[in-house]
């Protein structure tokens, strides 16, 4: 094991509440860690669900942070709840949109939204 290796693994793992700025658009305050996945060095946020425990973790390549904030777990947990935007939103397709539809097919692609306005 070369000497840089071994000064890697000296240090200590990066563990903080914090608040990350993503690509400057995103907000997430949460535990924030450093975890290799996949053979990459990754920053891991565990976001708070505001009961104690956590409803998302999230990873995230270095290069795309803007900006990491230390803050304590009570501030983290604020930007958390106020930020609650979910990981993955759902899509819609009109079913009219979709290749061989014709103009007597739902409005949608299933039931779930036919009480919108």
């Amino acid at each position: 094991m070369n000497e840089e290796n071994k000064q890697q693994q000296q240090q200590p793992s990066f563990d903080e509440w914090a608040i990350l700025e993503v690509m400057g658009k995103t907000r997430l305050g949460g535990r924030v860690r450093e975890q290799h996945v996949f053979g990459v060095a990754m920053i891991r946020i565990d976001v708070p669900d505001g009961k104690g425990g956590f409803k998302v973790t999230r990873f995230f390549h270095p290069q795309a942070l803007f900006g990491v904030t230390l803050v304590g777990e009570k501030e983290a947990t604020a930007v958390a709840m106020y930020n609650d935007a979910p990981p993955v939103t759902r899509w819609e397709m009109t079913q009219k949109q979709l290749p061989g539809a014709s103009e007597d097919d739902g409005d949608y692609l299933d039931g779930d939204f036919d009480d919108r306005d």
